[in-house]
């Protein structure tokens, strides 16, 4: 039955990981039919749970290890529930216009009668303050059945419940007098799913009570911590650095934001060049050049590309600029404009402002009058602040954002942090053979590290004070976020080991590196409706605080594989080595089974889904599956010998490398926008 048990986990591992390549050739509805909804598939994942059930049983571990036990009956109830709702839930939806009754739902087999009546009393669009970016929908409904009326307001991430149908703002009518619902009817499925949840969250629980009393203080410290937190010209023709500095800090819509212009200078240099400033001028000069002296710029061999398709995107980059359609610097009434607009919406006075006030900058800079230019720019902010009474700009928002734009801060970071790894690592053999006498310069390393990561610190901060959000909206926010994890870990544990201060260098170095390349975007974004949610933050600090975790057990894994042989009090150092990773374990496997908790709970409050088998999902109970089977280390005895474990922690971790990258390179996905 042993063999058994884990050969069917391992089917269901393959099935699963099958699935998603699969679905990329054959799309959703195929594998929803063939593998997820499969008879053959459900009784795959019945059979293993129930043999799993029977072993508990056999070990009386109802008595002896009462957690197990507990966490068995979770898994099953969460199975169950799944089932329930593939079986028995209703899922639809509801299209209503101003003042529209509707008394039924549109399902897949045609239409469902609802018990009670609905009525749309009025629909409205939120906005960002002083843009038109969506922040979120709002409906005001009126649910009638032959007892009681009751009006309520459905939004983004706040669904409204009646007679156990869910309504869930989901999209709207272009004209704006109209919404869509999707309705789901699944009290069975969703209140099992739950309940499961619940005995999963306590099972954990009552492990770790039970690891502290073997392990005292030593995890729950662990915890508390855990819980608590090209080529070459000469130079060309532009504007002058004073100028570029006013300049930059005209105000621009852009991205659904109000910014700088200096954001949009950067993000335009960045995406010609991959850099934030060219030769000797800074990001608002390069744009300016190319702005005023197209006829100069368009023959520096600045803009690189690898084929046609970059090449067409790069030049229409320019020439939104060049034809002044991106230039969004007039507002009006909450609205903004670029030049070449259509401006019939604005009154003459404005008109005739906005039609030639660039003019008169153009031929300003032309003719090098510096004071003059500074008098246009000048005039150009004034009117943006006379025409915009209703939108709160802070000053101090503005001034931090042109500071990022003007730092270059992972560009720094990284190679600072690679070469105190290298630093590090040089002490380290030196250590060898003057052991205890290079204290002094491992504690300098340390400090050095933890000015980084106070910078870092302050960094995350600012991005979060700029965006009024927490940096979690694109890969790059949350590798950001990965980094500074893994670099607090590194400091927390660096006083165990000095191989530990090394490997934490190396491993927030090359995160920081990642965050550095091309394909990460730094740009500060607007949410995304559905992405305002508690449940949101909850998710992805749980996951990235899970794989930090789970990177800096494969990292000590790593270093107990090589330094058989070249560590100083090699048995004392191993044994350090794995019992760090065996603490760190149980908080990092159960931090990511709660995070997947956490991301379902807000999956079903956005979407009326608590499951969805998005390729990011499955390949994070992928993940989890992988590592539980650590869990069960009295089975597999393999894990008893120190090499195979830290083995298999690395291995293991490549798992979550494929969850965390590989996923947005191979598939797409409802985790798509999450990078």
């Amino acid at each position: 039955m042993l063999n058994i048990r884990f050969i069917l986990l391992l089917l269901i591992i393959v099935s699963l990981a099958v699935a998603t390549f699969v679905e990329v050739n054959h799309g959703t509805e195929f594998v929803m039919l063939r593998f997820y909804h499969a008879v053959w598939f459900m009784v795959l994942l019945g059979v293993t749970a129930l043999l799993f059930l029977i072993d508990t049983i056999h070990k009386k571990s109802y008595r002896h290890n009462k957690p197990y036990f507990w966490a068995t009956i979770a898994m099953i109830v969460i199975l169950a529930g799944g089932l329930c709702s593939t079986l028995t839930a209703e899922r639809g939806v509801l299209s209503l216009r101003k003042s529209g009754t509707a008394h039924e739902i549109e399902v897949a087999q045609g239409t469902i009668r609802l018990p009670f009546s609905v009525t749309l009393q009025n629909f409205k669009i939120l906005y960002y303050e002083g843009t038109i970016t969506h922040s979120g929908y709002e409906s005001e409904v009126v649910f009638k059945d032959k007892q009681r009326q009751l009006t309520k307001k459905v939004t983004v991430n706040h669904p409204v419940t009646f007679h156990g149908y869910r309504f869930y703002q989901t999209s709207y009518d272009s004209d704006g007098n109209g919404t869509l619902f999707s309705v789901v009817y699944d009290p069975i499925g969703t209140s099992l799913t739950y309940c499961g949840y619940a005995l999963l969250i306590f099972s954990m629980i009552g492990y770790f009570v039970k690891k502290i009393r073997r392990k005292r203080t030593r995890v729950i410290s662990l915890m508390l911590l855990l819980i608590a937190f090209s080529g070459t010209l000469s130079a060309q023709k532009t504007i002058t650095k004073e100028e570029a500095t006013a300049f930059g800090q005209i105000l621009i819509q852009y991205n659904g934001r109000i910014v700088p212009l200096s954001t949009y200078a950067t993000d335009f240099t960045l995406k010609l060049i991959g850099k934030s400033s060219y030769k000797e001028f800074n990001a608002e000069q390069v744009l300016a050049g190319w702005l005023f002296y197209p006829e100069i710029w368009q023959y520096e061999k600045m803009v690189k590309h690898k084929g046609i398709k970059e090449f067409d995107e790069k030049f229409a980059i320019i020439m939104q600029l060049h034809d002044g359609y991106s230039l969004k610097i007039f507002p009006y009434k909450n609205a903004w404009y670029a030049p070449t607009d259509n401006l019939k919406a604005i009154n003459s006075e404005d008109t005739l402002f906005i039609a030639h006030i660039l003019q008169y900058l153009y031929e300003s800079v032309d003719q090098e009058d510096h004071a003059g230019t500074m008098a246009i720019l000048s005039k150009i902010k004034l009117y943006q602040l006379s025409r915009t009474e209703e939108l709160t700009i802070l000053n101090s928002k503005i001034e931090a954002e042109i500071f990022l734009n003007h730092l270059p801060f992972i560009a720094i970071t990284f190679p600072v942090l690679l070469t105190l790894a290298l630093f590090s690592f040089i002490l380290l053999i030196i250590n060898n053979f003057y052991q205890n006498k290079l204290k002094i310069f491992f504690t300098i390393s340390k400090l050095l590290t933890l000015l980084v990561f106070i910078a870092l610190t302050i960094f995350i901060l600012l991005r979060t004070y700029i965006s009024a959000h927490f940096p979690f909206s694109n890969g790059y926010e949350t590798m950001l976020l990965l980094s500074w994890i893994l670099m607090l870990m590194t400091l927390i544990f660096a006083y165990k080991s000095n191989f530990l201060l090394f490997g934490g260098q190396l491993l927030t170095g090359f995160t920081l590196l990642v965050c550095s390349l091309n394909a990460m975007n730094p740009q500060i974004t607007t949410l995304m409706p559905v992405l305002h949610s508690p449940w949101l933050s909850i998710h992805v600090s749980l996951m990235m605080i899970s794989y930090a975790l789970l990177a800096f057990i494969a990292m000590i894994g790593l270093l107990f594989l090589i330094s058989k042989g070249f560590a100083e009090n090699e048995q004392e150092f191993l044994e350090s080595l794995t019992k760090t990773s065996k603490t760190l374990f149980y908080p990092a496997i159960a931090l990511m089974v709660t995070g997947i908790i956490a991301g379902s709970i807000w999956a079903n409050v956005s979407w009326g889904r608590y499951w969805g088998w998005d390729p990011k999902e499955v390949w994070a109970l992928i993940t989890t599956l992988i590592y539980s089977f650590y869990l069960f280390e009295s089975d597999l005895h393999f894990f008893k010998k120190e090499h195979y474990y830290h083995l298999f922690m690395l291995i293991a971790f490549s798992f979550v490398l494929m969850t965390y990258f590989g996923v947005n390179i191979f598939f797409a996905g409802l985790h798509s926008y999450g990078g």
